[in-house]
């Protein structure tokens, strides 16, 4: 058995600035160090065997700060956040305005991704990624795994194990900033999801 601790990293500046990062970066804020010191904290006295983390800087830091015994960082662009393509570095009041149906859609039916741009990626396209990358780590692991990734990843994840539509992640738990979601999987089809989205460290 193989069990993950999936965070999402902490609060940027972009975040901050209500900008969709995606595959762009920007640094975290001091809320967002403290808030991963919060959760690290939270972590000690677990031994993991691995910590994976997404390619961009956001969450290398996170995962930097998560890591006290500075054990190897595998990177893996499975876990990347999902590409926005022209929307990213801008504010989404900024993109409403220029694009509301595509912008309206993707707060409503993320899943009919006929109306994006097609500079975009899917939710379906970051579910195969989610999978696939997940499916990689519980075929090597089989104890304690830190990954340290983004909302619409965990979110696409989790609408797979809770086998519901791609286009329904809103209704799934919400995931802030270093909230927690912790899953056994013996294998990526037979699981436990044991919480999801939790944030009681920062409460």
């Amino acid at each position: 058995m193989t069990r993950l601790y999936i965070t999402r990293h902490g609060q940027t500046v972009w975040n901050k600035e209500k900008r969709i990062q995606g595959w762009l970066d920007s640094p975290l804020t001091e809320q967002g160090i403290r808030h991963a010191e919060l959760l690290r904290d939270r972590l000690k006295g677990i031994r993991f065997e691995a910590i994976y983390s997404s390619p961009s800087q956001r969450a290398l830091t996170t995962a930097g700060i998560l890591n006290p015994d500075h054990i190897n960082i595998n990177i893996s662009n499975d876990l990347h956040e999902m590409n926005f393509g022209s929307w990213e570095g801008r504010q989404f009041e900024e993109i409403k305005k220029e694009d509301p149906v595509a912008y309206d859609n993707f707060w409503k039916v993320p899943g009919k991704d006929d109306t994006l741009h097609n500079d975009k990626e899917t939710i379906a396209e970051v579910q195969e990624r989610a999978i696939r990358g997940i499916t990689d780590i519980i075929r090597v692991h089989t104890g304690n795994v830190l990954i340290v990734t983004h909302t619409i990843l965990i979110l696409s994840l989790l609408s797979f194990l809770y086998k519901t539509a791609p286009g329904n992640i809103w209704d799934l738990p919400p995931i802030r900033e270093t909230s927690l979601t912790v899953i056994d999987f013996s294998s990526i089809s037979k699981y436990n999801i044991l919480m999801a989205g939790d944030i009681s460290h920062l409460e």
